[in-house]
């Protein structure tokens, strides 16, 4: 599954990867979608690396906050909407169908 479908099955979380009521922020939605458990594993594997990749591209195509070089900065910013933060993900499940041909 990917990071949107994630985004939309558990709901969108600010302030922390994962909300008590399992909601997820955009970074915890692409660790959910790898399926990898360890967050530590995630950023070492290539999966966390393309799906980081992925989601920093999508956001610079996506938002004139472009300060933010830390998607998880991106996604607390108080300012931001469920809407925004949908089209960012559904973007980087996009860009990451296109490199895994």
């Amino acid at each position: 599954m990917g990071i949107a479908h994630e985004l939309i099955t558990r709901g969108w979380h600010q302030g922390h990867r994962e909300g008590p009521d399992g909601s997820v922020c955009l970074m915890g939605a692409a660790w959910k979608a790898s399926g990898i458990e360890n967050p530590l594993e995630y950023s070492r594997s290539t999966v966390g690396q393309y799906q980081n990749v992925a989601l920093r591209q999508a956001i610079m195509v996506n938002s004139h906050f472009i300060g933010a070089s830390i998607v998880s900065e991106w996604n607390d910013d108080p300012a931001r909407t469920y809407d925004e933060v949908l089209r960012v993900a559904k973007m980087a499940d996009e860009i990451l169908d296109q490199q895994n041909g």
